[in-house]
This record gives structure tokens, sequence and C-alpha cells, in this order.
């Protein structure tokens, strides 16, 4: 695939919707890189069926934009007559500006901008460690650096015209060379903070068991204590009904021998 890397605009996606009345619905959505508000636009798109076989170009054509800097765009398109793909492809012929000259093609600024493929476990590493937009290697290719994210930059570029990322900081993490280091790097960093977490956890699970057994221990120390004095004060309350039944019992004893001292007295004195 070849593009023309100064273009103002780039399609980031194309999406299909279908109505319940057999309508078709194309949402295209673009990127502008211009510095200043894109308010129109011509190119070519073109798609690719499974057999990898291109369908006839088509001319789109839009006007009355508004697009800011460094933002995405979606411009809807009647998608009735679109055949099956599953890939696509779209090539700016002319772009215009709210004020100043146009934008417009030219064959001589093409450039290649195949990315090198990736298998399913390079990728799921690369998302990992760089995000969901992540389908490729970072690298230099001559006078251009390709992000992450699959865009080719010019290498006087200091961030992507995709993305955003900082080229020397995605050079450097996401290389062939590094990525890989860098996921199992990042897989380490993860277990290591899991461990902490469950050894936490742990540590936490102890403590309420310790807590508990504390708590259990105080609880039977009041027990204890509760036991100890319902028993002395059972032990003073029975004294007390000891004495109290002693002192009844003696009661009539005395009444007995005062009567008996006092007939002695009176026996006595008869004499």
């Amino acid at each position: 695939m070849r593009m023309d890397l100064s273009a103002p605009l780039e399609l980031l996606d194309l999406e299909l919707a279908s109505f319940s009345d057999g309508r078709r619905q194309a949402y295209l959505t673009f990127q502008c890189e211009s510095d200043i508000p894109i308010t129109g636009f011509s190119g070519q798109l073109v798609m690719y069926g499974e057999d990898g076989r291109m369908t006839r170009p088509r001319q789109l054509r839009f006007k009355g934009l508004n697009a800011q800097p460094g933002e995405p765009f979606t411009c809807p398109l009647k998608a009735d007559d679109f055949p099956e793909f599953v890939s696509y492809a779209f090539s700016p012929e002319w772009v215009s500006f709210p004020e100043g000259d146009p934008w417009q093609y030219d064959a001589d600024r093409q450039v290649d901008v195949e990315i090198d493929p990736v298998t399913e476990k390079e990728r799921i590493a690369l998302i990992a460690i760089a995000g969901q937009d992540a389908i490729c290697y970072a690298q230099k290719k001559d006078a251009l650096w390709v992000c992450v994210c699959g865009r080719h930059n010019r290498f006087r570029w200091s961030r992507c015209r995709r993305c955003g990322r900082e080229r020397d900081h995605t050079l450097a993490s996401f290389a062939p060379g590094t990525a890989l280091d860098t996921y199992q790097a990042h897989l380490d960093t993860e277990w290591q903070e899991a461990a902490k977490e469950r050894r936490k956890e742990a540590a936490h699970a102890q403590e309420i068991q310790r807590q508990e057994a504390l708590a259990l221990k105080a609880r039977t120390r009041r027990a204890r204590v509760r036991e100890g004095l319902l028993a002395v004060a059972l032990a003073a309350g029975l004294i007390v009904m000891i004495a109290i039944g002693a002192q009844k019992l003696a009661e009539p004893l005395n009444k007995v021998a005062a009567q008996q001292a006092s007939a002695q007295s009176d026996y006595l004195d008869s004499i």
C-alpha cells in the first residue's frame, strides 16, 4: 500500500448500517491531520473482497465541513450498492481549508506504507503494553518511523500523526527487540502486584483471626469472673442464712432457760 504522508486527512474506519426498509448507510470516520480546519475534500475509496480483488474505485466528495485539527470526524454516505468487503483504502485527491490554497494529490509524494505482520501472541503482548490500537511493532524505516498503531510518520515528526504517541519513547518501548521483554516485565510486575495483594489479604485474615481469638479470651475471662463473683455471693448468702437460722434456733432455748431460772428463783423465795 502507498500513501502520501503529507495528506491532511486519513480514513480511520468504515462502518455499514442496514435498516429495516433495506437501506444501507456507510459511516466513514476520518482523522483531520491538518493544522487548520478542513472544509471539504474529495478522493477515491476502494474496497477489497475476501479473494483480495479490488473493487472499482468510488469517487467521494464532501463539502461544508468543519473538521477540527487533530480530531476525528465522520461523514455519512449512501451505501445501497456497496459490495461485500473485508478491507478498504482511501486516497485523498483534494482538500480545502477556510483560507489559502487547497491541498492536492501528487504521485511523487507516494511512499510504501505496508506494515510487517505480527503473530497473535505478539499482538496480545503489544496490546497489553501499548493499548488497544496497537497492531504492529514500532520501527524506523529509512526517512520514516512506524508507530505501534500502524501509522507511518516522517522521522522529523516527533509525535505520531494518528495517535499522538511520542516518537522516541515508542521506538524504544515497542520495537521488535524490546516489546516482548517489556511485556514480560509487565507480566512480572502484575504477578508481583498480585502476590503482594494476596499477602496483604492473608495478613488481614490473620489479623481478623487474632482479634477474634483475643475477643474470645476476653469473653471467657469475663465469664469466669462473673462465675467467681456469683460463687462468692452464693457463699455469703449461705453464711447469712446459717447465722439467721442459728439465731432463730437459739431463741427458744434462751426462753426455756430464762423460764427455768425464774421458776427456781420463785421456789427459793417460798421457802
